[in-house]
């Protein structure tokens, strides 16, 4: 509850006054008729028990009215003020939807886990866990609330709006569609019943936007690919370091490099999290080690501007890495997949 809400408002300083102004005339008031055809569109046929919560759920933490946590920004001296309110603007919100988030992403893991695990038996453990994990994420959930229509709802401040494009974010999205899971659970008043009707809207969502075995056949984990390429290339593991930390304690952004053998900086990438900007760095080293797409899984066509530069010529040697046949039994729309999906040897 203690972030830096001075970097989620544009701030404007008076002498001795810090004047904060979230005010953002997009923000628009989510109303039954609007979250109805939304609802209906994947099957739902419940009645509304508490509807605002479904407001709630579209509020980021960016556009509530805190006044004890604004003045908590406040230097020795100071006066923090909020922007009189112009007349096309909500007002600011006395809840954000941090709480229904987390409950929303209990139910949503428990509903995708129950329902990967009957879409396909005897996997294991580890298949269903890469699969839950590619769906149950921020960058999959906002791609989600964008193709369903959540995204036009989410009140949030000026700044969030303007410099950090909130409304295309897709944590920020993903953050929003977990809490609107969290409002369609608490309309029942029975658990059963409430996991029962998040179940029913959720999975006809999934069926409908996503592709089973697109995310059965990618690999996302860069760090993984990279320790291959770099174990293949040069027998050797890449390592990380962090570059440079910038930011308050509770509002780091992190700047983490991959180093190539001599312990020169291949690529960099820049995030609040260091695993996220370690993950994008080595996106970056794959990308500049693979510089055609087509040449993406032959380590011998592979050439990069680092290789000339060491000294002597490593010795390219193809990383075969054996991916066990994945039996995938489909129904419904993608019938055409019912099959034993093999993924090959990948010369990586």
């Amino acid at each position: 509850m203690n972030s830096d809400l001075s970097k989620m408002n544009t701030v404007v300083q008076s002498g001795n006054t810090k004047i904060f102004n979230p005010w953002n005339s997009k923000n628009r008031e989510l109303t039954p008729s609007d979250a109805i055809p939304i609802l209906k569109r994947y099957g739902w046929k419940g009645r509304f028990k508490n509807f605002n919560l479904f407001s709630q759920a579209c509020c980021h933490k960016s556009y509530v009215d805190r006044p004890e946590i604004w003045q908590e920004q406040a230097e020795y001296g100071e006066e923090i003020v909020i922007a009189p309110r112009p007349d096309d603007c909500l007002p600011l919100r006395k809840c954000d939807n941090e709480e229904l988030e987390y409950l929303g992403d209990r139910v949503l893991g428990l509903v995708i886990a129950s329902y990967v695990t009957k879409r396909y038996p005897g996997q294991g453990e580890g298949f269903l866990t890469r699969i839950l994990s590619r769906i149950v994420n921020n960058k999959q959930l906002g791609k989600l609330a964008k193709e369903i229509g959540f995204s036009p709802w989410i009140i949030l401040s000026r700044h969030m709006e303007e410099i950090c494009d909130g409304r295309n974010n897709l944590r920020i999205l993903g953050s929003m569609f977990e809490a609107w899971f969290g409002a369609l659970y608490l309309q029942e008043e029975d658990v059963g019943r409430g996991l029962s009707v998040c179940n029913d809207f959720l999975v006809r969502i999934i069926e409908r936007h996503i592709d089973f075995v697109q995310i059965i056949i990618e690999d996302t984990n860069y760090k993984d690919q990279l320790l291959r390429k770099f174990q293949a290339l040069y027998h050797v593991p890449p390592r990380y370091k962090e570059i440079a930390v910038v930011g308050p304690p509770h509002d780091r952004i992190f700047t983490m490099g991959v180093l190539d053998p001599n312990d020169k900086i291949l690529t960099t990438a820049t995030a609040r999290n260091k695993k996220v900007a370690e993950q994008e760095a080595s996106r970056s080293a794959l990308e500049l080690l693979e510089p055609s797409l087509n040449e993406a899984f032959n380590v011998a066509k592979v050439v990069s501007p680092v290789l000339t530069s060491m000294k002597g010529s490593p010795k390219l040697v193809p990383m075969p890495t054996q991916v066990p046949s994945v039996p995938v039994t489909t129904e419904g729309k993608d019938n055409v997949v019912r099959r034993r999906l093999k993924i090959d040897t990948l010369n990586l």
